[in-house]
């Protein structure tokens, strides 16, 4: 069985008959946008939409990932909103939207080069592929106005002001910068929920979406899933895919029972 986890790049064959049974672990980076190939930046140009909560949460219902009595939850007296941003403001930040949207674009891209390569050895069908979308809900730390180096701000105090910042966008993405988006994005992008990563007691902070695709056990293609689960529980979920029973001793050591449970019953 072949494993596609976005955690980290890892090729090797695992169990008897390794040849047959290759485990690949894949990471995609979209973090902020940052180290971006000059195409990966320009994937789209001249995009100005701002991705309120009204136009992500339509599409939201209508995807039915959410119930359809589902509410927007108010923005944050702290974050400003779009309309009140001048227009230099405005150009800046839709880039650096822009630039983190091609690193999505870029990751999207590989991921599915990945998948094709899979798909071309003959083993799809056999593959489980867990794509999760994140480690967290989207990040508040390019502060209000975002940042060319969120190392340099975020950790160490620097400041930016905003001629600089403009005298900087056509670096965003590239070498020159460890750049990072600012907060009223990662507002819009943690639609519906409260709140964004740092803010751990609200789900905008913690929660992310799944996808789970295993062409010869699921069958309902685009199917979806209402059950809570819990990033413990993707262990339990392999193992039990896999037919591996964990061992309760490792090189002398008794293992700790395993936390989560096995989401195959979902499938």
């Amino acid at each position: 069985m072949a494993l596609v986890n976005l955690v980290k790049l890892n090729i090797h064959a695992t169990g008897e008959g390794n040849a047959k049974k290759p485990e690949v672990q894949a990471a995609a980076k979209a973090r902020w946008g940052q180290g971006l190939a000059e195409d990966a930046t320009d994937a789209a140009p001249g995009r100005r939409i701002y991705a309120g909560h009204g136009h992500t949460l339509a599409r939201q219902i209508r995807l039915g990932v959410v119930p359809p009595d589902t509410k927007l939850t108010a923005r944050p007296e702290q974050i400003p909103a779009w309309d009140a941003l001048s227009a230099d403001q405005k150009r800046l930040y839709a880039r650096m939207m822009e630039v983190y949207a091609g690193a999505l674009s870029h990751a999207d891209y590989n991921i599915g080069r990945l998948l094709d390569a899979v798909e071309q050895s003959g083993q799809m069908d056999n593959t489980l592929v867990i794509f999760m979308m994140g480690d967290n809900g989207a990040s508040a730390e390019g502060t209000q106005q975002g940042t060319t180096n969120e190392v340099a701000t975020a950790a160490n105090g620097v400041t930016e002001s905003l001629p600089f910042l403009l005298s900087m966008i056509d670096e965003l993405g590239g070498p020159l910068t460890y750049n990072h988006y600012p907060v009223g994005w990662a507002h819009a992008m943690d639609t519906p929920m409260q709140w964004t990563k740092q803010i751990a007691s609200h789900l905008g902070g913690t929660r992310n979406g799944m996808v789970i695709s295993w062409a010869a056990r699921i069958k309902d293609k685009g199917g979806l899933r209402t059950q809570f689960c819990h990033v413990i529980d993707i262990v339990p979920t392999i193992y039990e895919a896999a037919g591996i029973t964990p061992p309760d001793m490792l090189d002398g050591v008794k293992q700790k029972p395993l936390d989560g449970t096995s989401l195959v019953y979902t499938f």
